[in-house]
């Protein structure tokens, strides 16, 4: 309990490793297949993240997929998995698992807006724009998809098209 509330003051005022530290310890402390350890698992990949740690983040999400009955949980786990193997330029396998992330209507302009994006990285624009058109068709009114379609759009060498979702996205 001491680490746990060690670690939440840690965070809120920015100081990522310490929270770190303490996460990890009040995680050693905790019954893995107790609710307490799941939050406090999310809060070090958290912590992970903020200190530049990804594979640890990995391991950790991994041993939570591995053990997580929650269905409602499952997609959150699944995309920052996915998320975190593009923070280690794991380009591939974080294609792999967004797409395999299990359907999920209320964050799907989210997810192909990520795919999208992982596409650009990936350098094929032509892609990346599907996946736009994809996210758009979830949200039209999102400005930011607007300027990823446009930019895709461009480096795809259909100039017109970017033209067109440049509009769409100041309108």
């Amino acid at each position: 309990v001491e680490a746990s509330r060690a670690c939440i003051e840690a965070n809120q005022r920015q100081l990522y490793a310490s929270a770190r530290a303490y996460c990890e310890e009040a995680l050693s402390l905790t019954d893995e297949g107790s609710e307490a350890f799941v939050h406090l698992a999310l809060a070090c990949i958290f912590l992970y993240n903020k200190t530049d740690e990804p594979q640890k983040a990995l391991a950790l999400l991994d041993k939570l997929i591995a053990s997580n009955k929650d269905e409602r949980v499952a997609y959150n786990l699944c995309f920052d998995r996915g998320m975190t193997l593009i923070r280690l330029q794991r380009f591939e396998d974080a294609l792999q698992t967004l797409n395999a992330c299990p359907p999920n209507e209320a964050d799907q302009g989210k997810h192909d807006g990520a795919i999208a994006e992982l596409y650009m990285m990936m350098g094929d624009a032509e892609k990346a724009a599907a996946a736009y058109d994809e996210a758009l068709a979830d949200d039209n009114k999102n400005s930011f998809a607007w300027f990823g379609a446009m930019v895709a759009r461009m480096r795809a060498g259909r100039s017109a098209d970017a033209k067109q979702a440049f509009l769409n996205g100041i309108a």
